[in-house]
């Protein structure tokens, strides 16, 4: 399931999107029909693919997707215009680093499949992100383990191994228990 942003002018093609978007499956979605309304919606909550028209008055759909960018720059950017200009479509994808360009009169099966690929864009995504927070947790514990092995080293050099720094894995770490014993200062090793 996906939280999904439609942006028309018209309310008949929003109706239209949302009713092939239901073929999909139960998807989240909001619609607007100005553009300054989606961008307010888009400051108070996370969206993960934004469908939005080419021509609306006060801002086309190229400006607010960059707007919208600004705001929410994960979300899957989708752009449907009825003219199929090669230099609409180019400064499209510049100002607002499109995702994907649709023409209309809209193919359902088109739309479908931008909205699976920015399903899949949207999975990989938090992925990354969770891999990241768990890069950070591993980095700040081995930053703290070193820091204790080099408290080790200052105090008890001999519950070390030679070369201790220079070993690219921290498995020798397992031996430190048997020579966890140290004349003069006090090991803690868990």
């Amino acid at each position: 399931m996906a939280h999904i942003m439609l942006v028309d002018d018209e309310p008949h093609n929003l109706s239209a999107m949302m009713r092939v978007l239901r073929m999909q499956g139960e998807h989240e979605i909001e619609r607007f029909e100005t553009p300054v309304a989606a961008l307010a919606r888009a400051q108070e909550t996370p969206f993960d693919i934004v469908i939005a028209d080419y021509r609306m008055p006060d801002m086309d759909g190229a400006r607010f997707l960059q707007a919208f960018r600004q705001i929410q720059p994960q979300a899957y950017r989708i752009i449907v215009s009825g003219y199929a200009d090669s230099e609409l479509f180019r400064s499209a994808i510049n100002q607002a680093q499109l995702h994907c360009f649709i023409e209309k009169p809209i193919d359902n099966m088109v739309l479908l499949q931008a909205v699976e690929d920015g399903m899949a864009q949207s999975v990989l995504q938090r992925e990354v992100l969770e891999l990241r927070a768990e890069l950070e947790q591993v980095r700040h514990l081995l930053d703290d383990r070193t820091s204790l092995l080099q408290q080790v080293a200052e105090h008890c050099p001999e519950a070390l191994p030679k070369n201790w720094e220079q070993k690219p894995d921290l498995i020798f770490l397992l031996s430190l228990k048997q020579n966890a014993a140290c004349s003069g200062g006090v090991l803690f090793l868990r």
